[in-house]
């Protein structure tokens, strides 16, 4: 271990730089499952999206099919 990073006490995946003050995580796993999580939201968020088009797209659709509907009476 490099003589800049010092343990955390109670807290065997963390570690103190001390030149720059930074805390670092040393758990892979959490790590992992982080951006596992992450990515996930993202995906969500994506699909959330997509749904918003087209939702908008049908409304426009509608409208227009109304529209039209009326302009003929």
């Amino acid at each position: 271990m490099s003589k800049s990073l010092l343990k955390i006490e109670d807290s065997p995946d963390l570690l103190k730089d001390i030149e720059s003050g930074a805390v670092l995580n040393t758990n892979v796993n959490a790590l992992r499952a982080y951006k596992a999580k992450k990515a996930h939201s993202s995906n969500l968020e994506n699909k959330v999206n997509s749904m918003e088009k087209e939702l908008k797209e049908i409304k426009e659709l509608l409208l227009a099919v109304l529209t039209t509907s009326s302009e003929k009476r």
